[in-house]
């Protein structure tokens, strides 16, 4: 899909697709999942700057009632009793 571009010279692009399988050296799995540190993947960070993942860390999601908007999905409210 081509979108629009503030100049002449610009062409921008989104391509959305589905993952169906991966290949990976045996060297980056760790107990069985990907090691991020070892493989130190490359990102755009905007403007001329790029990072690599250096430290990787765990985080439970945030506990509590799912609001329909976070889902995407209508839900009908609850009575109350």
């Amino acid at each position: 899909m081509t979108l629009p571009a503030n100049s002449a010279n610009t062409v921008h692009h989104v391509v959305v697709g589905e993952v169906i399988g991966i290949h990976i050296n045996e060297e980056f799995i760790t107990d069985g999942k990907v090691d991020w540190v070892k493989i130190q993947p490359l990102a755009r960070m905007g403007y001329l700057d790029y990072t690599y993942v250096s430290q990787v860390f765990t985080m439970d999601p945030p506990r509590g009632e799912v609001r329909p908007e976070q889902i995407g999905e209508p839900t009908r409210a609850k009575k109350p009793g």
